[in-house]
C-alpha cells in the first residue's frame, strides 16, 4: 500500500538522521516505529484483559476480595470494581459454609 503524508521539515531531518544511523530508509524507519507501537499497545491490552479475567475467575470461584488481592497482588479497589463490573456480588468469609440460623 502506498501512503502519502506531509512531514514537517524538522521532523523529516530528525527521521533521516536516525534512518542513516540505522542504515535504513526513512519509510522503513516509520514502518518499524508503527509496528513497535502496535505491538506495545496489543501487549498492554492483552495484559489488562488477562488481569481482569483472573480477578473475575477467582470471584466466580467464590473467593473473597481479600483472598483475590493476596493471590493476584492487585489492589482492593481494583478487585472490587472489576468484580462489580462483571456483575458478581461480594463473597463474604464464611457465607457459603455457614449454615443458616433458625430463629425460634
Amino acid at each position: 500500500m502506498k501512503l502519502e503524508i506531509d512531514i514537517p521539515d524538522p521532523i523529516w531531518f530528525a527521521l533521516a538522521g536516525i534512518a542513516e544511523d540505522r542504515d535504513i530508509k526513512v519509510p522503513w524507519l516509520i514502518v518499524h516505529a508503527i509496528r513497535d507501537l502496535i505491538g506495545t499497545e496489543h501487549t498492554r491490552l492483552a495484559a489488562a484483559r488477562h488481569r481482569r479475567e483472573r480477578v473475575v475467575a477467582l470471584a466466580r470461584e467464590g473467593h473473597t476480595d481479600t483472598v483475590i488481592c493476596e493471590r493476584t497482588g492487585e489492589g482492593r479497589d481494583y478487585v472490587a470494581t472489576t468484580r462489580r463490573r462483571a456483575g458478581i456480588a461480594a463473597n463474604r468469609p464464611g457465607r457459603a459454609t455457614t449454615p443458616a440460623r433458625r430463629v425460634a
